[in-house]
């Protein structure tokens, strides 16, 4: 990754949310892989590239991104939960200790959480506070 730009898969099924982290990311100059609005498609990006990281929608049209999310952690990819569910899939155990940034949310938020796990410093076990947009900080889940 040092001589390329972070390469980020977004797995939204919104739209409009979709186009907005998309053009976030690439403000940061970081490669956008879709973004992609179910588990199928996001499998499909998967098996011909490897992101550095994930931005995940918990709740998707067709059904929940529990498989994804599991398949992302066997492959070793860290993930951030972006999501507007604070329901019963928050407990998930694959979903356990993963940075989410609650919708409605704030871009610096969003880019900042990227960017810890892409350092490397967030992911299983960071448990950083509840988000809102002023000065907010991504959480993790229980």
């Amino acid at each position: 990754m040092a001589n390329r730009s972070p390469r980020i898969l977004v797995v939204e099924d919104e739209y409009l949310v979709a186009a907005d982290v998309g053009s976030a990311l690439a403000a940061e100059r970081w490669e956008v892989l879709g973004p992609v609005p179910d588990v199928p498609l996001a499998l499909k990006v998967l098996a011909v590239s490897r992101p550095d990281a994930v931005c995940l929608d918990m709740n998707l049209k067709g059904g929940s991104s529990v498989a994804l999310a599991q398949q992302l952690m066997d492959q070793g990819i860290p993930f951030v939960i972006l999501t507007g569910d604070t329901g019963h899939l928050s407990h998930h155990p694959v979903f356990k200790g993963a940075p989410v940034v609650q919708k409605p949310y704030c871009t610096r938020t969003l880019v900042s959480t990227i960017a810890e796990v892409l350092r490397g410093s967030a992911g299983r076990g960071y448990a950083p506070q509840a988000t809102a947009c002023a000065g907010n900080r991504p959480r993790a889940t229980p």
